[in-house]
C-alpha cells in the first residue's frame, strides 16, 4: 500500500480517536503529524508543548522563532516515537523552566548596589521605549556603559566600547534583593537602591 494512502487511511482513523494533540489531527499531513495523533502519549506531550509555548510566548514573543527552529530541526527529523517522546519531554522542561524567568526583565529594570561579592559597585538597567540600558559607577565616576538583555534565566551585558561582556545567570530578583551567578559561578548579591 503507498504511504499516501496509510497515511489517509491513519488520519481518518486519527480524527475520530481524540487524542489532545496541540494541533488538529483532521489536518496532519506529516509523518511527524501522523505519529503524533496515533500515539496518545505523544498527543499528551504535544498538548502539553503547546501550553508551555502559549504561556512562555505572551513573555518572550521572540521564543516563537525558536519554537519554529526546534520543530524543523529537532522535532521533525524524529524517525521514531521514542525519539519523538524524548525531545517533547525535554522541549517542555525547557519551556517550563524559562517561564519561571519570564518577568525578569521588567523586575530588574532600576538601581542597584553592589552588596556582596558584586563586581560592580553600582549600576542601572533602564528600559525606555524598548531600548534597554545600562550604566556603573564605581566611587560616584561613570565606568562602563552600553546596553543588556534578557535571554531565558540570563542578565547579558555588553560595554558600548566592547570592552565588557558579561553573562549572568539570574538566581533571584526580589523587589530590594538581585542575586546573580557571575561566568565563575560565584553569587554576586545587589541591592536597591534610588535611581540615579
Amino acid at each position: 500500500m503507498p504511504w499516501k494512502s496509510i497515511a489517509a487511511s491513519i488520519i481518518f482513523g486519527l480524527s475520530t480517536l481524540g487524542y489532545a494533540a496541540g494541533f488538529d489531527c483532521s489536518k496532519a499531513r506529516t509523518k511527524t503529524e501522523v505519529m503524533i495523533c496515533s500515539d496518545n502519549l505523544l498527543s499528551e506531550l504535544d498538548s502539553s508543548l503547546s501550553k508551555a509555548f502559549a504561556e512562555l510566548r505572551r513573555s518572550i514573543p521572540d521564543v516563537r522563532i525558536e519554537q519554529n527552529e526546534w520543530l524543523t530541526n529537532v522535532r521533525n527529523k524524529c524517525p521514531t516515537v521514542q525519539c519523538l517522546q524524548e525531545v517533547y519531554e525535554k522541549r517542555i522542561d525547557q519551556l517550563q523552566n524559562r517561564s519561571s524567568c519570564a518577568g525578569y526583565a521588567d523586575n530588574i529594570v532600576g538601581h542597584w548596589m553592589g552588596l556582596k561579592n558584586s563586581f560592580f559597585e553600582e549600576f542601572l538597567l533602564k528600559n525606555i521605549n524598548g531600548s534597554n540600558s545600562f550604566g556603573s559607577w564605581r566611587h560616584n565616576r561613570p565606568e562602563v556603559f552600553g546596553d543588556w538583555k534578557i535571554q531565558g534565566c540570563s542578565l547579558n551585558i555588553s560595554g558600548a566600547d566592547g570592552t565588557v561582556n558579561i553573562e549572568y545567570t539570574i538566581k533571584d530578583i526580589g523587589k530590594s534583593r538581585l542575586r546573580l551567578i557571575n561566568e565563575d559561578g560565584e553569587e554576586e548579591v545587589y541591592t536597591r537602591g534610588r535611581e540615579k
